[in-house]
């Protein structure tokens, strides 16, 4: 039997405060740099075997599938 989060949004990380709204039901990491948001969007997605999806606009997903 197979129990986890499956086909839903684990995290949105970002750069862009304005463009993504707190409340959503997945938590929201606040990056300065490219670099921490990259990092950033590796570590969560290794940590919760998430695949990371970018949106190309300083926002990134991770999703389960």
């Amino acid at each position: 039997m197979d129990i986890g989060l499956k086909e839903t949004i684990i995290a949105v990380i970002t750069k862009n405060k304005a463009s993504v709204s707190p409340g959503g039901g997945a938590p929201v990491f606040y990056a300065d740099t490219d670099e921490e948001l990259e990092k950033l969007a590796m570590y969560i997605s290794r940590i919760t075997t998430g695949m990371v999806h970018d949106l190309e606009n300083g926002t990134y997903l991770i999703i389960k599938h």
